[in-house]
């Protein structure tokens, strides 16, 4: 198989002789170079050489000549396949090298393959060659020349090229101007079909503004985008949306950057008086409007255009687009942007008119109160609450009375005006306005959530109904008196959704509408109850004027010398008709209704008038202890009452007993609060210790003098261990705050020896003596 090496300093070249030479089986050898070709020639030993002539590094004409040099290679044969073989004088060279086969390029595989057969096949020795020193100057000679018009075309294809490719950047710059032009015109369009898209995504007019200005901005190659709006006909422009290319600050380092977007510029201003738009191709020239020019060239921007928003005739706002080069706008992209800006002008249209629509769907027009559909939705929220926290509710229905009356003979608008003016009392009752409603023409709707008992309904009714029928109405200039009827409806006693309760509360209401009743709950049971309730109160309130009330004393001894220590005062009612009534029949009720302030004052005031008595006749009577309401506490006068007490008794003699839990609430407000008290030389006494939930941290800071343990722990002291250890524990942290430790409910002997044992201080209870009136109090001190 003869070898062939190709010596070319094109890849391209060698790879196609290869390619060609391959399908004749030849063992091919490749170069790219004359020295490479040499340095593998001398190795490998070829049958046949095929050699460019121009090449780097060494030519094919010395590459041959030395190749001839060397005795071992003088007789290869070679073949020279060149696109510069044309020259008499390169023909000359290459038969005095012993070259006598050619191939110029480009040349047909076939014409390469029968040339190479040839060169291989002759039967003839290996060429003469004559390498004299005349062959090196033919051959410096001949690469002069080769070089000389290699320069000179060359310098002639590099003229051509620079002027084609002036003429080529001239066409560039006019295209990128043009394609600049139409990107703007596309991006407008863009822009536009962008804001279509968010009318249909977005409902609320501040967030589609907005997207719309970032839209503009991010898409349309603004600099900034402002956008204003009036709010009717005639007034003033305000900012709704702004978006702004924060890289153009950076220009102006030095430069104080105004906030733009929250105030209205000089051009929008102009742009909604003109109607029409108002362009500034270069900012920096204008001469009008000058602090808008200081403010916007401030923040890098160049040119402007503002368009007013056009809807039905009227200017609904002002659009400003903003550049940051000179001479931005042109006429068709003005023309896109007035299109732009009329589809702004629909968009809030459209989303005003739906705000409109989806107003009416929920509001009363009228009242503007939330209408039945969107009352039953958000109170079927508040049920699903109460329904997870286990509480009540109340639902309530109230009418205006012959509405149809006056709305007949004063005119509807006569009506109108009366139910806008029921509505603002009416919102003056609620703590939260989404909780009452206009359900029809002349009735509203009110929900009561957590409420804590059933009372708190006709409480609210009771004060509803009293003040408005107390302040007249002005209906057509004439003063009117306006009365309400109700209907009242429970959480879950009478239903479990809105619409259940509305509907047992509007049948409620029907039923008072019919009777002689101002209001009616719908169950006759809770009626008769609330009717109980309401009764009772006035009959407590009656009490209090006609001084029924009496204190009863129970005294509190010392476990160890049986010696009487306190007198806890305890409330009774001297009923005329049913005689003595227990607490537990009416204190709930002063609570709920707020008379236990009345009550509790009558009872400090007895009690210092009762001490003072016994003071007299004793010289050392036992300090007299109070029960203090958690409604009393609360009561700006209280310390008043509590210093007019102590003062009447003296230092020393008056104690108040407070809950646990009480002491709880505000403990901070109720910290200072009983210092003073202490301050006053009244003691403070922890009632019902154990059942609350106290911070023995706090514990450590009021300022308390005794706790007195919770009957529920002594009751069954001798046969419960963990209220052994609970009533230990108790006694032991009272030791070590250095308090005095009061167990009541004390009734069996064995429990007294217990707490003896215990080293409990004092006692309360059956095993001494229940509460009793006055005069068997005076008994006792008198033994």
């Amino acid at each position: 198989m003869p070898t062939i090496l190709v010596v070319d300093d094109h890849p391209t070249n060698r790879k196609l002789i290869k390619a060609v030479l391959g399908y004749e089986f030849y063992r091919v050898l490749e170069a790219s170079d004359g020295s490479e070709g040499l340095a593998k020639a001398r190795i490998e030993h070829p049958d046949l050489v095929i050699t460019d002539i121009l090449m780097p590094t060494m030519d094919g004409f010395e590459f041959v000549r030395q190749l001839r040099a060397d005795a071992s290679l003088a007789q290869t044969r070679v073949i020279f396949y060149t696109a510069t073989f044309l020259e008499g004088e390169a023909r000359q060279l290459a038969n005095a090298c012993g070259v006598s086969h050619l191939i110029l390029k480009p040349a047909e595989p076939q014409e390469i393959l029968s040339t190479v057969h040839a060169a291989l096949h002759l039967k003839e020795p290996a060429p003469s060659y004559n390498l004299s020193a005349a062959f090196d100057r033919e051959h410096l000679r001949l690469m002069t020349n080769k070089l000389s018009d290699k320069v000179d075309e060359l310098e002639e294809i590099n003229l051509r090229l620079t002027q084609e490719v002036g003429q080529r950047k001239r066409a560039e710059l006019a295209l990128q101007e043009s394609q600049g032009r139409l990107e703007r015109l596309s991006s407008i369009r863009e822009v536009s079909s962008d804001i279509n898209s968010a009318i249909v995504r977005i409902r609320n007019r501040h967030e589609f503004l907005q997207e719309a200005a970032r839209v503009a901005v991010k898409h349309g190659q603004f600099s900034m985008v402002a956008i204003s709006l009036v709010d009717s006909p005639g007034a003033q422009l305000a900012p709704a949306a702004c978006a702004e290319v924060e890289a153009l600050y950076a220009r102006t380092p030095n430069t104080s950057s105004p906030t733009h977007g929250e105030a209205v510029h000089e051009i929008a201003q102009a742009a909604l008086d003109r109607r029409v738009p108002v362009l500034c191709n270069d900012i920096e020239s204008e001469e009008r409007m000058e602090s808008w020019k200081k403010q916007t060239l401030a923040r890098g921007h160049r040119a402007a255009v503002a368009l007013p928003l056009i809807a039905t005739k009227n200017v609904m706002g002002v659009v400003e687009f903003y550049a940051s080069k000179l001479g931005f706008f042109n006429e068709k992209e003005i023309g896109l942007l007035v299109d732009l800006a009329a589809d702004l002008a629909f968009a809030l249209q459209y989303i005003d008119n739906e705000e409109k629509i989806n107003y009416l769907a929920y509001y009363d027009n009228l009242t503007g109160l939330p209408n039945r559909a969107l009352f039953c939705d958000r109170v079927n929220q508040l049920v699903h609450a109460a329904r997870e926290d286990k509480l009540r509710a109340g639902m309530i229905v109230l009418d205006v009375e012959r509405f149809n009356i006056i709305n007949d003979t004063f005119g509807r608008h006569a009506g109108d005006a009366l139910l806008k003016e029921m509505t603002e009392r009416l919102t003056g009752k609620v703590k939260n306005t989404a909780w009452l409603a206009s359900v029809t023409r002349s009735s509203f709707a009110a929900y009561l959530p957590s409420i804590k008992d059933d009372a708190e309904i006709a409480h609210f009714l009771e004060e509803v109904l009293r003040d408005i029928a107390a302040a007249p109405f002005r209906v057509e200039g004439e003063e009117m008196r306006v009365t309400l009827k109700g209907g009242a409806s429970i959480y879950p006693l009478d239903g479990k959704d809105a619409e259940k309760l509305l509907s047992n509360a509007e049948t409620a209401l029907q039923r008072a509408k019919s009777s002689a009743d101002r209001y009616l709950f719908f169950t006759a049971q809770m009626n008769a109850r609330m009717a109980e309730k309401l009764t009772l109160e006035n009959r407590l309130q009656r009490a209090l004027q006609n001084d029924e009330f009496v204190l009863y004393y129970q005294p509190i001894i010392d476990a160890h010398t049986n010696r009487i220590m306190r007198l806890e005062g305890l409330l009774r009612w001297s009923h005329p008709e049913k005689g003595l009534v227990y607490p537990g029949a009416f204190i709930p009720i002063l609570e709920e209704s707020g008379l236990i302030i009345d009550a509790g004052k009558w009872v400090l005031q007895r009690a210092a008038a009762d001490y003072q008595s016994w003071a007299r006749r004793l010289a050392h009577p036992p300090r007299v202890s109070v029960n203090v309401s958690p409604l009393q506490l609360k009561q700006k006068d209280f310390a008043v009452s509590i210093a007019e007490a102590a003062a009447k008794c003296g230092a020393g003699a008056l104690d108040l007993e407070i809950t646990e839990n009480l002491l709880m609430e505000n403990m901070e407000q109720n910290i200072e609060k009983l210092q003073k008290f202490t301050e006053l030389g009244v003691d403070i006494v922890i009632d019902d210790f154990g059942t609350g939930y106290s911070s023995l941290s706090y514990l450590a800071k009021l300022p308390v003098s005794a706790l007195k343990i919770d009957r529920s722990f002594i009751f069954d002291l001798e046969s419960n261990s963990k209220n052994m250890s609970i009533v230990t524990a108790i006694i032991s942290l009272a030791r070590s705050l250095k308090l005095k430790i009061i167990a009541e409910g004390v009734e069996t002997e064995q429990q007294l020896q217990l707490l003896q044992l215990l080293k409990c201080d004092e006692i309360q209870g059956y095993i001494f003596s229940p509460a009793v009136p006055l005069a068997d109090v005076e008994k006792f001190l008198a033994d």
